[in-house]
């Protein structure tokens, strides 16, 4: 899991094998290596964590066949699980394809000096909040945090635009993953009320009534 290597334990596991790799022979890593596989900790370690995916993925299979399918006119507060199309709520255009959409996430790539392709950086859309609309009405659907499975992919060298997989003369290349304005999407997440613009309506009584004790 990447929130693994970004904590504690797994930084810690990896500035200590850097370590033994600059200041020893190669014996060490070897040994280590040797006796974990022996010793069966790699297996296990692998086994656990196959195991930990497998329910991880399996509890998300029972949330989505236990959650009903809703319209939007009666979603209610709490767990629900919408399908309807992607509608925006602002001019969203993707930086490279230039496709109206209600999502985006930009992958681009650097060829190392081994010739293997690594991420230089990503960014996306996620703070831009779109619409899901059906036959009953509509709703408004925030991508920040979300897990999100784009149905269009792009790829292309700086320059250029469209498909251009297996053909990269540069050594850099951005892949571009889209949610296409009008796509039909499923949605499964929270839903809560949104708090109105402008001051509520008990907000207005209680700004009435000072203003009412004043005169």
């Amino acid at each position: 899991h990447p929130g693994f290597w970004f904590g504690g334990t797994g930084a810690a596991i990896f500035v200590a094998f850097i370590l033994l790799a600059q200041f020893s022979n190669g014996d060490v890593l070897n040994s280590i290596a040797y006796y974990s596989f022996a010793s069966g900790a790699v297996p296990f370690f692998i086994t656990t964590l196959m195991l930990w995916y497998a329910f991880y993925f399996l509890r998300m299979k029972r949330q989505i066949e236990n959650t009903p399918t809703s319209k939007v006119r009666s979603v209610a507060m709490g767990m629900v699980e919408v399908k309807g199309r992607a509608i925006r709520r602002y001019a969203l255009i993707s930086p490279m394809a230039n496709t109206p959409c209600v999502f985006y996430r930009l992958t681009k790539y650097r060829r190392d000096k081994n010739n293997q392709w690594r991420v230089s950086s990503v960014s996306s859309s996620d703070n831009v909040p779109f619409f899901l609309e059906d036959d009953t009405g509509r709703i408004e659907i925030n991508p920040a945090g979300c897990r999100i499975s784009a149905g269009t992919r792009q790829e292309g060298s700086p320059g250029q635009i469209g498909l251009m997989r297996g053909i990269h003369d540069s050594d850099d290349k951005w892949v571009e993953e889209v949610i296409v304005d009008g796509t039909l999407i499923y949605v499964l997440g929270y839903a809560s009320a949104r708090k109105a613009d402008g001051p509520t309506v008990t907000e207005q009584k209680i700004a009435a009534l000072r203003e009412l004790k004043r005169h």
